[in-house]
């Protein structure tokens, strides 16, 4: 009986055992689970503030790039034929001019930024880079008074390839290879040789109106179709964005002044080279009408009959005539003599000593 009663003992005890031993194991796996799942939480916690510090650095950074563009940029503004580098962290920028409503706006963006909207400048440069070095001119944009300082903008990396065309009587690529500074990447080439360009994503293939039929297909190229004005390049004339092989012709573009032709050298599309040159026409009114104001006045206070008579016909004929001209072909070619005039009758006031024109 008391073997029976020891017996029952052992296995009583021994399930209360199994019991705890049991529940040890349980609370020992539950501790486990609970630190796994708090360290996972603390390691998403560290990695999003790795991440977010990535991210704020990334802003910071791109906020540093935008304001230092924005600063070379306006202070470029002030000065002609002026060369500059600007030298940042690597990033992607896209430049856009947007023609809305009969308006234009232009703005530039740099990676995942917002876009920076700059109401003023006339800039004409690639849709996309992605560099860590700009290279920054300026060219003054005159037409009789001043109108404003283009930008062009580009890398070390893009080329501008320029076909020799010394077998005709022009010479307008020795001529626009000479008007661009020596530091932009840019090659006066025989037609024979663009191919050994065929790798380079990153040309420009600029050709004059009686040299271009034998560019090799797939090429993308500017057409340049001088006016036989003066037979001066920087005059005006027509520009065509082409591409080699295609049957239909696209509709070509006018362009006035060494500032204008620079401007679509240095555009990637049509549309952004219209876009810039609408906005440059909008600036020539401004200042149109500042002229206009400043000729009234002066021709109310000077006493002066001479002057008088000069500065009304220089309103009637050269100034009121312009007002809100759009940009086209047959406006550029009447605009381009106008400003000729306009010279010529500054230089005439001067001598009469009246007050200039500007």
């Amino acid at each position: 009986m008391k073997n029976i009663r020891s017996i029952h003992f052992s296995k009583e005890n021994k399930n209360k055992f199994d019991k705890k031993n049991k529940k040890g194991v349980i609370e020992v796996q539950f501790n486990w689970i609970f630190i796994l799942i708090a360290g996972f939480v603390i390691f998403i916690f560290i990695i999003g503030i790795i991440f977010s510090q990535k991210s704020n650095a990334e802003k910071q950074s791109t906020i540093q790039i935008s304001n230092q563009i924005i600063t070379l940029l306006k202070g470029k503004q002030q000065t002609a034929d002026v060369y500059s580098e600007i030298n940042f962290p690597h990033a992607s920028i896209n430049f856009r001019c947007e023609m809305i409503e009969n308006a234009s706006y232009f703005s530039f963006k740099i990676d995942g930024s917002d876009r920076v909207v700059l109401p003023t400048e006339v800039i004409f440069a690639p849709k996309d880079i992605t560099t860590d070095k700009l290279i920054v001119w300026t060219q003054a944009f005159n037409l009789g008074f001043p109108i404003n300082i283009f930008s062009y903008i580009t890398t070390s990396d893009i080329i501008i390839l320029i076909i020799n065309d010394s077998n005709t009587d022009t010479y307008y690529a020795k001529e626009l290879s000479e008007n661009i500074p020596s530091n932009i990447t840019h090659h006066v080439i025989d037609m024979t040789d663009l191919n050994n360009y065929v790798s380079n994503k990153n040309k420009k293939v600029v050709c004059f109106a009686d040299n271009c039929n034998n560019i090799p297909i797939g090429y993308d190229y500017i057409e340049i179709t001088p006016s036989s004005y003066q037979s001066d390049l920087f005059s005006y004339g027509n520009i065509t964005f082409r591409k080699s092989g295609l049957s239909v012709t696209p509709e070509p573009l006018p362009y006035i002044a060494k500032a204008g032709l620079l401007g679509a050298i240095f555009s990637d599309t049509k549309d952004y080279y219209y876009c810039q040159m609408s906005r440059a026409m909008n600036h020539y009114e401004i200042k149109r009408d500042l002229t206009e104001r400043r000729l009234v006045m002066i021709q109310n206070d000077t006493s002066n009959n001479n002057c008088k008579q000069k500065i009304n016909i220089t309103l009637v004929q050269n100034i009121k005539p312009y007002e809100n001209i759009i940009f086209n072909y047959i406006n550029i070619t009447s605009l381009y003599k106008n400003t000729i005039d306009l010279d010529i009758r500054n230089s005439d006031l001067t001598l009469s000593s009246c007050p200039k024109l500007y």
